[in-house]
C-alpha cells in the first residue's frame, strides 16, 4: 500500500472502498505492475473518489436548515417544554406545600432541585462525550420524569426534597445534551436558530405551567405534581426518533454510522448525496484523559474560565428575578407576574437569532448583559425611592427580557467553543455554574443588603470578560484540542486547520476557504512495485 496510501485525500480513511473498486476495474491483481497499470489505477481511483467532507459541509450540501432539522426540532423541543416544567415548577409548588414549613424551607424546594442539577450535569456529560448523546438523553430524561412524577407519592417533607434532587439529577443531562444534538445538526449559519428554536418550546413549557397552576391553585399539590407525567410520553417518542450525533459518531471513529445518519439527513431535505459520500475523519488525539480534565487544556483553560463566569452570572440573574415571590406579585398576583415573565421572553428570543448572527456572538451577549445591569440598577433605584407599581414592573420584565436572552447566548457560544470530545463537559461546566449561580440567587435576595445593585454590577463584569472569547459565530465547530492532537498536531489539515499548514492554529479563528468539489487528480508515480491497499476484514476485490 505504500505508493497508493501516498495518494489518499487526508482524512479519507473512510473512502477505501472507492480505491479498491478501482483497483478491480483496473486490473490489478498482483503484486507488481508495469507503468501503463499503475497510471490507470490511479487515474480511475482518482476519478471516483472527492474530496473528503466534514459534517459541516454534508449539512450545506444537504441544504442547510431543511426538513430534517425542522423535525428534530419538534422531537427536542417537546422535550425540552417537559423539563422546563420540571425545573420551573417550584415558582408554584413551594407555597402550595400543605406541611408546616418555615420559608427557608420552603425555598429548599428549588434549592434541592438546583442542586441535583449542579451535581448530575457532570456526570451525565462525561456519558454523553463517552457514549454518545442518544443514550445520555434517553437515560437522564427517564430520571428526571421518575423523580418528578414519584414525588406525588412523598410521605412527608424529607423523602419530597429527596425526590426533587433526583428530578435536577436527571433534567440536567437531559437538558444540556438536547441542545447540544440540536446544535451538532445545525449549519454553521443556522446554529443560532438552535437556541431560538429549543428556546420557543421552553416558553410553551413554562405557559403550559402557569395555565395548568392557575386550573389547579384550589387543589392540592399532588395534583399539580402530575404536569409532569406528559413527560413520560415525551421519553416514548425520543426512544423511538431520536438520533446520535454524527459529530461525536466521527470522533468515536464509528464513520459507517456517520455516513448513514448524514444519508438520512439528504434524503429528508431532498438533496442527493456525493457519491461516494467521503467523511473527513478527525484528527488523531490522545483519549486517554477525562472529557473535564480537556477543558483545562491550554488553548481551552481561559474559554473555560470565562464562560463559567458569564454563564453563572446571567443564570443568577435569571432566576434572581423569577423565582422571587416579592417581584412576581407586584404585578398583582403570583400567576399573573409568571405569565407576564413568561410572555416577555418570546420578543428576547425573537431577537436572538437575529442578534447573535448580525452583531457577532461576543456584541450580542455584552449588549444583553449591559441591558440586564441597566434594568436591575433601574428596578434598584426605583424600589429604593419609593417608585410606583408600573416602573418596578417593567423593570422587572426589562431585566428579564435581557437575562433570558444572555443565558441563551451562553449556551450557543459554548457549544461553539468547545470541541466534540469534551462539547457536552463544556456545556455541563457552564451549566453547573448557572445552577450554582440559581442556589445563590434567592439567598442573596433574602440576605444581602442591596441585592439587585449587586447582581448589576456581577452583569457589568460579566460583560467585560466576554471579550476574552474568541468569536465564534459562523466557523468550524472544532471536533479535537489543538493540544490533544497526537504528534504535536503534525498531521493532514482538519477543518479547525490552515488549509496550507498543518500547523495548529485556533479551533475558532481559523479561516476556513470552500472546499472545492471538483475530483483529486493523482500525480504521476515512478515505476515501482505497487501494492494493493490492505484490506478490511471480509472485504477484497
Amino acid at each position: 500500500m505504500a505508493g497508493l496510501a501516498g495518494e489518499l485525500p487526508p482524512g479519507a480513511g473512510g473512502c477505501l472502498s472507492a480505491w479498491r473498486e478501482a483497483m478491480c476495474e483496473a486490473g490489478g491483481r498482483g503484486n507488481a505492475y508495469d507503468t501503463r497499470s499503475q497510471e490507470r489505477l490511479l487515474r480511475t481511483a482518482g476519478e471516483a473518489l472527492e474530496e473528503p467532507l466534514s459534517v459541516d459541509e454534508c449539512l450545506e450540501r444537504a441544504g442547510g436548515w431543511g426538513a430534517y432539522q425542522r423535525s428534530l426540532m419538534l422531537t427536542l423541543g417537546t422535550s425540552t417544554a417537559a423539563c422546563a416544567v420540571h425545573m420551573l415548577q417550584p415558582i408554584f409548588l413551594a407555597p402550595l406545600l400543605d406541611w408546616p414549613l418555615t420559608p427557608v424551607q420552603r425555598g429548599l424546594v428549588s434549592s434541592a432541585f438546583f442542586a441535583g442539577y449542579a451535581v448530575g450535569v457532570f456526570g451525565w456529560a462525561w456519558l454523553s462525550d463517552r457514549r454518545g448523546r442518544r443514550p445520555a438523553i434517553l437515560l437522564s430524561f427517564l430520571v428526571g420524569n421518575l423523580g418528578g412524577v414519584a414525588s406525588f407519592f412523598a410521605p412527608s417533607f424529607g423523602p419530597f426534597l429527596a425526590l426533587r434532587l433526583l428530578c435536577g439529577v436527571g433534567v440536567a443531562g437531559a437538558k444540556n445534551a438536547l441542545f447540544l444534538l440540536g446544535t451538532e445538526f445545525a449549519p454553521p449559519g443556522s446554529r443560532a436558530h438552535v437556541g431560538a428554536h429549543l428556546a420557543y418550546w421552553w416558553v410553551m413549557g413554562l405557559l403550559l405551567l402557569v395555565a395548568s397552576a392557575y386550573a389547579l391553585r384550589s387543589f392540592s399539590w399532588r395534583c399539580l405534581v402530575l404536569a409532569h407525567a406528559p413527560g413520560l410520553l415525551v421519553h416514548l417518542r425520543l426512544a423511538r426518533s431520536l438520533p446520535e450525533s454524527p459529530r461525536f459518531l466521527l470522533v468515536a471513529s464509528q464513520t459507517e454510522r456517520a455516513g448513514v445518519v448524514l444519508r438520512r439527513v439528504f434524503a429528508a431535505n431532498r438533496a442527493a448525496p456525493p457519491e461516494p459520500l467521503c467523511l473527513q475523519q478527525p484528527p488523531a488525539h490522545d483519549g486517554g484523559r477525562s472529557t473535564i480534565s480537556q477543558l483545562w487544556r491550554r488553548d481551552l483553560r481561559r474559554s473555560t474560565v470565562v464562560i463559567g463566569l458569564t454563564q453563572g452570572v446571567c443564570t443568577m440573574t435569571f432566576y434572581a428575578i423569577t423565582f422571587d415571590d416579592r417581584l412576581n406579585r407586584l404585578a398583582g398576583s403570583l400567576y399573573t407576574g409568571a405569565l407576564l415573565g413568561a410572555l416577555v421572553e418570546l420578543p428576547a428570543l425573537v431577537a436572538l437569532a437575529p442578534a447573535t448572527d448580525s452583531l457577532g456572538r461576543r456584541a450580542a451577549y455584552t449588549a444583553f448583559l449591559l441591558s440586564a445591569a441597566a434594568a436591575l440598577l433601574s428596578l434598584h433605584l426605583c424600589v429604593a425611592a419609593g417608585g410606583g407599581a408600573p416602573l418596578a414592573i417593567t423593570a422587572v420584565l426589562a431585566g428579564r427580557f435581557a437575562s433570558v436572552a444572555a443565558v441563551n447566548v451562553a449556551y450557543i457560544v459554548a457549544a461553539e467553543i468547545f470541541p466534540t470530545l469534551c462539547r457536552n463537559s463544556g456545556i455541563g461546566w457552564g451549566s453547573g455554574c448557572g445552577r450554582l449561580g440559581a442556589i445563590l440567587a434567592p439567598l442573596i435576595m433574602t440576605s444581602a443588603g442591596a441585592p439587585l445593585l449587586l447582581f448589576a454590577a456581577l452583569c457589568l463584569v460579566a460583560a467585560a470578560s466576554v471579550w476574552a472569547l474568541p468569536e465564534s459565530g459562523g466557523r468550524v465547530m472544532p471536533d479535537v484540542p489543538c493540544s490533544e492532537r497526537v504528534s504535536g498536531c503534525k498531521q493532514a489539515p482538519s477543518p479547525l486547520e490552515s488549509p496550507r499548514s498543518t500547523r495548529c492554529v485556533s479551533p475558532i479563528r481559523a479561516a476556513t476557504a470552500p472546499r472545492t468539489t471538483a475530483h483529486r487528480t493523482p500525480p504521476r508515480l515512478a515505476p515501482a512495485p505497487l501494492e494493493p491497499p490492505a484490506a478490511e476484514s471480509g472485504d477484497s476485490c
